[in-house]
């Protein structure tokens, strides 16, 4: 299995303290990459291994290396107090004094970072230089990562390896990157300072003494890497298990209670916002309290829900593997915990997975130990279970785990096959998302309507797509699964059209000159581009976000482009109220807790039920100062002229509308709207297949 290269990351050129947290956008995830770290420092302190403990550790059997040059100022009275008129040798036993006692403090003050520097020391992984100069100090700063592949970053700036100046709110330290992906570059000011370097190690300098580590000094990091091990087995700290914890609703108690009376299969059928995780969580303490040496999976479909998972876990006392991103840092956990179950009760983490991960041939393969495992009864969590609704998919869940669980606001679209229910059972526990507003549990919602149309053109792509389909489909125009794969691009293609039909962004800034800014907002966009009136094309987040510009809205945007790290940050902002809205495609309707949002304009929304729960979701879940959100619906009523082509599209999206409207507050004003609508279309309410084209 490949690692991870420095080419997948998006670095600045330019990183100061005040503005980012260097740490962590930057050493670490360069760390977590690199094969080989390069460092010149004026000064180095052993909290910044503190610091990047966890990343420099992944070096140890990672056939990894660290080359570090410290520069060290030796006062002429240090240097009178030596009883040799060799100045070498002065330096030489100053530096083995200062190096000792440091070593020393650490154990003493951090054992985990003298194990670490121990051991990568000992192994020969990580090498120390000393810089002395006669007159002054070495004040160099800067510093080469390369990975496996042979990319490299260099960097060049004031920061040292302090915690002074990587800690974010210390020092005001700032330093430039270059990336020898972009060659030019790289070749004025990166190839540069890999030959300083390579000078410096080989103490090929004028005035500055370069010493390596003495044996003595180096016997010393051997006891402490030998020590801190010995003592690993011993002194293990212990979390505090199965914290106390809020009381579930009763709701939620009654479906643990279903989930029990099933023989602890099933699945939840929970609205977003009604606690599907917090009651997950007690159905994973309860297996523990029971089950202590079971094993424990999670799995989910995206990073930032599995984040959400670990952090909510940890709150209520549980240990956690995070099984996802670099396999480095989970694929020997997950081994050594699972052959230890094969030997006897052993205490296990709770393993949180990725949907992509989990089913990878890796994982797969290690979970198969569990077959040999003294204990055999284990516990697997599917979040979001539907993305799991195929024979290939079922495949994947171990049939060896005998308590089950799966999660979903709607496991199953209308019509769709229950291949969860080979695995699950069945659905053992409802809550609807009506039930939800009802009762309290999630905010009441106030529904508008936006008519718009597909202008001339649009409307002439669209039946020429829907003939294509009908070709395929039949004259009923009714898909099955024989014919859907056959059908799928044209449904795509035809589903961008209405998603970024043009008339949305005049209606769209009609309405907000009207309204003005609104706080707390998200606004839905399809995946497809909108052409302007010059023969331009972009796509309709990008157009959203300009127009939200124009209108005086401050706006970012979430796609798949940016990453878990730019998400939340943004989710910050959004909350905090430095930005007005959040302008996404489709990565917010799973798996993302916003409370605080208020309002929602749906751009591009499909008929199925399963996406309108999900987005209704998001800005449904109570907060302070919330009474009430407010949803906004795009809703495209046909285009130029009367097609049976047209009237099927008016016809979809008015089902869409009557289904937010049921359960919004003036569902019957609302509902006699869309009637309205239909008897003017000619639309009749119609009883065929969802699928229908």
């Amino acid at each position: 299995m490949s690692l991870p290269t420095l080419t997948e990351l998006v670095l600045k050129r330019h990183y100061q303290s005040d503005e980012d947290d260097i740490m962590s956008t930057f050493y670490r995830p360069l760390l977590d990459r690199a094969v080989l770290y390069q460092r010149a420092v004026g000064y180095f302190s052993e909290q910044s291994l503190i610091s990047c403990a966890a990343e420099l550790s992944n070096f140890i059997g990672r056939d990894g290396r660290i080359q570090l040059i410290i520069g060290c100022f030796i006062s002429p009275e240090e240097l009178a107090s030596v009883s040799t008129v060799n100045l070498v040798e002065a330096e030489k036993l100053l530096l083995r004094q200062r190096l000792i006692a440091t070593l020393r403090a650490i154990e003493a003050g951090h054992p985990p970072s003298a194990k670490i520097i121990g051991t990568l020391v000992a192994a020969g992984i990580a090498e120390l230089r000393f810089a002395v100069r006669q007159r002054g100090i070495y004040h160099e700063k800067f510093g080469i990562f390369e990975d496996g592949d042979g990319n490299k970053v260099a960097f060049i700036g004031s920061a040292n390896e302090t915690e002074a100046a990587l800690a974010p709110g210390r020092n005001h330290e700032s330093f430039a990157v270059f990336k020898s992906i972009e060659p030019e570059i790289y070749a004025a000011y990166g190839e540069g300072l890999e030959q300083r370097f390579e000078s410096l190690w080989a103490g090929d300098t004028k005035e500055t003494r370069i010493y390596t580590i003495d044996e003595e000094s180096l016997a010393v990091m051997r006891s402490l890497a030998a020590k801190q091990q010995a003592t690993d087995a011993v002194d293990k700290p212990v979390l505090p298990r199965l914290a106390a914890s809020k009381p579930l609703r009763d709701y939620q108690q009654e479906a643990l209670k279903a989930w029990q009376a099933n023989r602890y299969r099933g699945i939840l059928a929970m609205a977003t916002g009604t606690g599907k995780t917090r009651t997950a969580i007690e159905a994973v303490r309860k297996f523990r309290q029971n089950v202590p040496n079971g094993a424990v999976v999670v799995t989910v479909p995206y990073q930032n829900l599995a984040l959400q998972w670990i952090e909510a876990l940890r709150e209520h006392g549980m240990e956690v593997c995070a099984v996802f991103a670099n396999s480095q840092d989970w694929v020997k956990q997950v081994q050594n915990n699972l052959l230890a179950a094969q030997l006897g009760p052993a205490d296990m983490p709770c393993f949180v997975c990725v949907n992509n991960t989990f089913k990878s041939d890796r994982f797969q393969e290690l979970l198969a130990l569990l077959d040999d495992a003294v204990e055999k009864n284990h516990l697997l969590i599917v979040d979001e279970c539907h993305h799991f609704n195929s024979p290939e998919h079922i495949a994947k869940l171990p049939v060896h785990f005998k308590f089950r669980l799966g999660l979903s606001a709607t496991p199953y679209d209308q019509f769709a096959q229950h291949y969860l229910d080979t695995y699950f059972g069945q659905i053992v526990f409802e809550f609807s998302l009506a039930r939800a507003i009802d009762e309290g549990f999630l905010t009441p919602y106030r529904y508008h309507i936006l008519p718009v149309r597909l202008d001339e053109q649009e409307t002439a792509v669209y039946e020429d797509l829907t003939r294509k389909i009908v070709q395929i489909a039949g004259s009923e125009e009714t898909l099955t699964p024989e014919n859907l794969a056959k059908v799928q691009p044209l449904l795509l293609k035809r589903a961008r059209l209405v998603g970024a039909c043009r008339d949305k962004l005049t209606v769209l800034r009609d309405h907000l000159e009207r309204t003005g800014r609104q706080s707390f907002t998200l606004f839905y966009c399809g995946d497809g581009s909108v052409d302007d009136d010059e023969g331009g094309s972009a796509r309709q987040v990008e157009r959203v976000s300009g127009l939200l510009h124009d209108v005086g809205w401050s706006s970012a945007r979430i796609t798949a482009d940016e990453s878990l790290t730019q998400r939340e940050a943004l989710l910050v902002k959004l909350k905090e109220q430095r930005l007005d809205a959040i302008v996404s495609i489709k990565v917010l309707d799973e798996g993302i807790d916003i409370p605080d949002c208020r309002s929602a304009y749906l751009l591009a929304s499909q008929t199925s039920d399963r996406q309108g729960i999900q987005r209704r979701g998001r800005v449904l879940r109570k907060a302070e100062g919330k009474d009430k959100a407010e949803l906004y619906d795009f809703v495209v009523l046909g285009g130029v002229g009367h097609s049976s082509a047209m009237k099927s599209l008016a016809r979809r999206e008015l089902r869409r509308a009557d289904n937010f409207a049921s359960h919004a507050i003036g569902a019957e004003a609302l509902q006699r709207r869309i009637h309205d609508l239909r008897v003017e279309l000619g639309i009749s309410i119609e009883t065929q297949h969802e699928h229908s084209v």
